[in-house]
């Protein structure tokens, strides 16, 4: 990394090797921070940066307030919790205290002069009920591209959108929490080269709907300029949940009666063990065979409408918005194949099905055309009539990845498409689909018969924490390209 000097806007910088360790200092408007220099060229990361108060008491299920400013040097050269969530990650810690970020300084960047590095933060995928920022290594992402990373975390599963469909408890908290980390980068990045005029979005699974949702709220105008929705758009099937009678149960569950006046009711959720909380709504998850019981919901705040009826109103501001962004969304070739990690050999029993050995179209009909129809007779036939395979079950089984793959992952890619795209002459719209077979992320022992890549796959090569090697050291390179060059140009 080369040394700072005075940059953009009068603030102060200062970057010194500490030791053999390569640690780094900055000196930022918020206080000084202690990072740490890996890898050749280097890298400098910072690790578990606050960008709100702990979430925990008055401020659970309620917007984030911004942590401001530290006391002393931050030691930023480890990382931190991830936020409340089951399983818990063998790498890092699990705590309410999880609002912290992580940045990714190339070596390339030159902060002795007025030029700026362009900035791709990323939001991490998994449901909405798990995941964090420390799984993402974007060191090659930073080196190769040139370009500043920044990977965030926000309140996930009952923490983040716990919801009572009332002013009481609107939801979205997760939400929130992106909105202010993008907020924080927009003040802030500059201390670490970046350039708070050239930002990228980007995201895979609830990563991807979540960047494509920061797309069309207003609020965000400024905040960032270009988007990457990957392998999830605003506009997929789910993409938006009704968690109201979830949040209530669990509650109940958990001690807190819902015969309580509101006020005491939220109180008393306040007051309950977040491991509580946990533990209940992991309970219900068995209790009902739902383990995706949380996520965004049309509030009338944030998400004023379905994301779909926002972007077929072009008079709104948020598709004036979303169109005023360079747009790039796509999915991998096989991404329904999400649907295979979620049998386990119980389920299969007891649905008389064995996906080691293939499918059967009645096999087909019977368990998983229900998902895609919504249980209209006419949609059943012609799915059951469009995606059945006679006498080959390994075929039979892959159609049945294509049709999961194309109802919930490119349908909403291509509602989301042609709404950018449209009459649209300032912006540009870019598409990708994603055909490298390789180890899969979601499937531990596929079956003989699938054929990827999958879902998440992508993220080997976009965030790789191993070396590479062939055809897989080349897709790499590629990727990590085309997705920086997109981050500088568009």
């Amino acid at each position: 990394m080369t040394p700072f000097a005075p940059p953009l806007f009068g603030l102060v910088f200062a970057v010194t090797c500490l030791s053999a360790v390569h640690g780094v200092l900055i000196n930022t408007p918020l206080g000084p921070i202690t990072g740490v220099s890996k890898g050749q060229p280097a890298v400098s990361i910072f690790y578990n940066i606050p960008f709100a108060k702990p979430p925990v008491g008055s401020l659970r299920f309620a917007k984030p307030v911004p942590y401001g400013s530290w006391a002393g040097t931050l030691n930023a050269t480890a990382p931190g919790n991830q936020c409340m969530q089951s399983p818990e990650s063998p790498f890092v810690g699990t705590s309410e205290d999880c609002l912290y970020l992580n940045v990714y300084v190339p070596d390339s960047v030159n902060v002795s002069t007025s030029d700026r590095a362009s900035v791709m933060v990323w939001i991490h995928g998994g449901r909405f009920t798990s995941g964090n920022a420390y799984y993402y290594d974007a060191q090659e992402l930073a080196r190769q591209g040139g370009v500043v990373v920044v990977i965030i975390q926000y309140r996930v599963n009952i923490f983040g959108f716990f919801s009572l469909g009332s002013s009481t408890a609107e939801g979205n908290y997760g939400l929130w929490d992106q909105i202010l980390a993008l907020k924080w980068v927009h003040q802030n990045i500059d201390s670490f080269g970046g350039d708070p005029r050239s930002v990228t979005i980007f995201g895979g699974s609830a990563g991807g709907v979540s960047v494509a949702l920061m797309s069309i709220i207003p609020e965000n105008r400024g905040a960032f300029q270009r988007v990457i929705a990957q392998s999830g758009t605003m506009a997929a099937s789910w993409a938006t949940f009704n968690p109201i009678k979830a949040s209530y149960d669990i509650a109940e569950l958990s001690g807190c009666s819902k015969t309580l006046d509101p006020t005491a009711f939220l109180s008393c959720l306040r007051n309950t063990d977040a491991q509580t909380l946990q533990n209940s709504t992991l309970q219900y998850g068995i209790i009902t065979y739902n383990s995706a019981l949380f996520g965004p919901v049309i509030d009338g705040v944030l998400i004023k409408a379905p994301p779909v009826d926002l972007l077929k109103n072009n008079a709104s501001e948020e598709y004036k918005f979303f169109t005023s962004l360079d747009y790039m969304t796509g999915t991998m070739k096989s991404d329904g194949n999400i649907i295979l990690a979620s049998y386990s050999d119980t389920l299969q029993s007891m649905l008389g099905i064995n996906l080691t050995l293939g499918l059967t179209p009645d096999q087909l009909c019977r368990v998983f055309v229900p998902m895609t129809s919504g249980g209209n007779p006419e949609v059943t036939r012609k799915l059951c009539e469009d995606y059945s395979v006679a006498n080959n079950t390994w075929g039979q089984s892959r159609k049945m990845v294509e049709m999961m793959t194309e109802n919930f992952f490119d349908y909403g890619t291509f509602v989301s498409l042609r709404a950018h795209a449209q009459g649209n002459l300032l912006t540009n719209t870019y598409h990708f689909v994603f055909e490298v077979d390789g180890k899969s992320v979601m499937l531990q022992q596929p079956p003989p018969w699938y054929v990827g890549p999958g879902h998440a796959d992508e993220l080997q090569y976009l965030f790789p924490d191993e070396p590479l090697t062939g055809l897989y050291k080349n897709t790499s390179e590629i990727m990590i390209r085309y997705w920086s060059n997109f981050a500088k140009n568009g």
